[in-house]
C-alpha cells in the first residue's frame, strides 16, 4: 500500500499538468540543461544520501546513470527506505528544471 501512495504521489506531484511543458525521455534530459521539461522514464536504482536525501537514477545505476531526480530529505522522509527501493524498475515523470551535477542531469523536486 505505501509503494502505490508513493508512486500515486510521484505521478500526481511530480508531474504538473501543463501543455507548455514538453516531455523527453530521460536520455535526453542532458539536452534541456537550464530549462523546465517534463522527463519520463523507469527506474534503474535508488541511492540514499547520509542526509537523508533519495536518488531515483535513470539509465543505469551510481555512478553510471544518466539522469537523476533528487528528492531532498523533508521530502525524502515522507516514505521509508524500503518503500523508496521497490521504486526499482517503476516507470516515473518529474517535472522541473534541469540542473547538472557532476557533470550528469538531474530534477530536484521542490514540492
Amino acid at each position: 500500500m505505501a509503494l502505490r501512495v508513493m508512486m500515486f504521489w510521484l505521478a500526481a506531484t511530480l508531474v504538473l499538468a501543463d501543455d507548455k511543458v514538453a516531455a523527453f525521455p530521460f536520455a535526453e534530459a542532458g539536452d534541456h540543461v537550464g530549462e523546465t521539461v517534463v522527463i519520463e522514464g523507469v527506474i534503474s536504482g535508488v541511492g540514499f544520501a547520509s542526509g537523508g536525501s533519495v536518488f531515483l537514477n535513470f539509465g543505469g545505476t551510481y555512478p553510471d546513470h544518466l539522469f537523476t531526480i533528487m528528492v531532498p530529505p523533508p521530502i525524502a522522509r515522507l516514505s521509508s527506505a524500503e518503500t523508496w527501493e521497490q521504486c526499482t524498475g517503476r516507470a516515473a515523470s518529474v517535472r522541473g528544471k534541469v540542473k547538472l551535477y557532476r557533470g550528469k542531469p538531474e530534477i530536484v523536486v521542490t514540492r
